[in-house]
């Protein structure tokens, strides 16, 4: 399982939770964290390039500025969750 956190969390944060998790040596399911812009190999991916690249498994934390808006999107709806927000547009619920 991957742990995927966008630019907006620290890369240091990402780092972290990697190192914690490699050395929990009691869990029994391997956890990835990585950054977004480590997974990348750059800065400035869109969220959805971010997903593509992470794959279907990964969890994507994202903080972006419609943080709020999505909270509330995933408070009415079931798993999985993908949303895509256009900043002219708002938000929209896409679908696999």
């Amino acid at each position: 399982m991957t742990f995927v956190f966008d630019e907006n969390f620290s890369k240091n944060l990402a780092k972290g939770l990697d190192l914690l998790e490699k050395s929990n040596t009691s869990s029994k399911l391997p956890v990835h964290v990585i950054s977004a812009e480590e997974l990348m190999g750059r800065r400035g991916a869109t969220d959805q390039e971010i997903i593509l690249a992470a794959g279907p498994e990964a969890i994507v934390f994202t903080k972006d500025k419609d943080w709020e808006n999505i909270k509330e999107c995933l408070n009415q709806d079931v798993p999985p969750y993908i949303f895509e927000f256009d900043i002219r547009k708002g938000i929209k619920q896409c679908h696999l």
